[in-house]
C-alpha cells in the first residue's frame, strides 16, 4: 500500500482554503467559448441572454448599417469581464448604465470590461452602439452576409448574427427579439415574428417587427431590399407574412407558388407534430444567388435557385418542418445537427406520400 505523507501547514492551508465561502471567490472573465467542441469560439460563457431589443438604421445604395443593441441578461458567475460575438466597428458600450471598456479579440470576440464587477445572478443591461458595412466583414474566411442588388441579407448557419448585432451567438442561449430597421422611403426591412407598425418620416420608413417566444441567434433574419409582400392566415389562425423581391426574374412565379402554400403546409405538418410553435409564419426570398434554404424563426429564407426548375414545396416543408426540430427544439450542441436534418428530410417524404408521389417507405429505401 502506497502511503502518502501531508505535511501539517499545507493540511492547514487546505482546510482554510475549505472553509472560504463561494461568494468570496475572486470574479474572473466569462469564457470566449460556450464549450461546442465543434466551434469553440461560438457563443460565451458567463451569462444568459433573455431578450434582444436592436434599433437599427441600414442604406441599401452603401451597405452601411449603423446600430443600438440593447441585451437584457443575467450573470451565471461572478465576472470581471465577458465577451458577445460581434464583427462591426463598437463606438461605445455601457452596463447597466455605465460606460465599459472593450477591446477585440480572435476572428469575433468582443470583450467588455465593465466599470465594477459583477456578481453571479445579478441582472445586466448591455448597450452596445455600433456601425460598419457587413459586407466588408468576414471571420475563418467566409461572410454571412449576403450583398444583394437592392440591399443586404443575414441568412446562414451556423452562424450569420455577428454581422449584424453582438450576441451570445450560440443555440444554447436562446432570447426574445424587437428588431426596429429604418431603412428608405420605397424600401422594405424584412425580420423574424409579427410586424407590429411601420412609421415614415423625413424619407425614412421604421419597420418593427417582434418575436416573442425564445430563437437562437442563428435563427434571426434581416433582409433589406424591395420586396412585394403578401399578408393571410393560415385556417388555424396563424398570420402569414411572405415577401418576394421584385426582381426575381423567371423563378417569380415558382417562387410565390410554391411559398404562398406555406400556411396549408404548416396546418399539414402540425397533423403530424402538434400544433404549430409559433404566432407568425410566413418565408421570404430576396434577390442572392446562394443555392441553400435556412429555417430562420417564422419566416425561412429560401434562394430564387430553389425554384430554378418550377415549384418546389418539398424545400417549403422542409424549412416548416425545421420550426418544430431545430427553432422550437433546438440542438445542445452542433454535432447534433443531423437531427435538425433528420426530422426536415422525413417530413418531405411524408409529403411525397401526401402528394402520391412515392410513400415515405419506398423514399427511404
Amino acid at each position: 500500500m502506497h502511503r502518502r505523507i501531508i505535511a501539517p501547514g499545507a493540511l492547514a492551508a487546505a482546510v482554510l482554503l475549505l472553509a472560504i465561502p463561494a461568494s468570496a471567490a475572486p470574479h474572473s472573465p466569462g469564457a470566449p467559448g460556450i464549450g461546442d467542441p465543434y466551434y469553440p469560439a461560438y457563443g460565451n460563457g458567463g451569462y444568459d441572454v433573455s431578450h434582444y431589443d436592436l434599433r437599427l438604421k441600414y442604406q441599401p445604395a452603401t451597405d452601411e448599417l449603423e446600430g443600438t443593441a440593447t441585451l437584457v441578461a443575467r450573470t451565471t458567475q461572478d465576472l470581471t469581464r465577458f465577451n458577445l460575438d460581434f464583427l462591426l466597428e463598437v463606438d461605445e458600450v455601457r452596463v447597466n448604465g455605465a460606460k465599459a471598456s472593450f477591446t477585440t479579440s480572435g476572428e469575433h470576440e468582443l470583450e467588455i470590461t465593465p466599470k465594477t464587477p459583477l456578481s453571479k445572478g445579478t441582472a445586466v443591461t448591455v448597450v452596445v452602439r455600433y456601425h460598419g458595412v457587413p459586407s466588408s466583414k468576414r471571420a475563418y474566411g467566409f461572410t454571412s452576409w449576403h450583398r444583394t442588388p437592392d440591399g443586404g441579407v443575414a441568412a446562414n448557419e451556423p452562424e450569420a448574427a455577428a454581422w449584424w448585432f453582438p450576441s451570445n451567438d450560440h443555440p444554447l442561449d436562446k432570447a426574445t427579439y424587437d428588431v426596429s430597421v429604418l431603412v428608405p422611403d420605397g424600401t422594405q426591412a424584412i425580420s423574424n415574428g409579427t410586424l407590429q407598425s411601420t412609421t415614415s418620416r423625413l424619407g425614412w420608413t421604421r419597420w418593427n417587427w417582434r418575436s416573442n417566444k425564445p430563437q437562437a441567434t442563428y435563427l434571426a433574419t434581416l433582409a433589406v431590399g424591395k420586396f412585394d409582400l403578401t399578408t393571410g392566415t393560415t385556417e388555424s389562425g396563424i398570420p402569414v407574412v411572405n415577401a418576394y423581391s421584385k426582381d426575381l426574374g423567371d423563378h417569380a412565379g415558382a417562387a410565390r407558388a410554391s411559398i404562398e402554400r406555406s400556411g396549408e403546409i404548416a396546418d399539414w405538418l402540425s397533423e403530424y407534430f402538434g400544433p404549430y410553435p409559433y404566432n407568425a409564419l410566413g418565408g421570404y426570398v430576396p434577390n442572392t444567388n446562394t443555392g441553400y434554404a435556412l429555417e430562420t424563426q417564422t419566416r425561412p429564407f429560401y434562394s430564387p435557385r430553389n425554384f430554378a426548375n418550377g415549384s418546389n414545396t418539398s424545400v417549403v416543408v422542409h424549412e416548416l418542418a425545421h420550426q418544430w426540430y431545430g427553432d422550437v427544439v433546438s440542438l445542445k450542441g452542433w454535432k447534433d445537427i443531423w437531427i435538425n436534418e433528420g426530422f426536415a428530410r422525413y417530413a418531405q417524404w411524408l409529403w411525397s406520400e401526401h402528394e402520391g408521389e412515392g410513400t415515405a417507405q419506398e423514399l427511404a429505401d
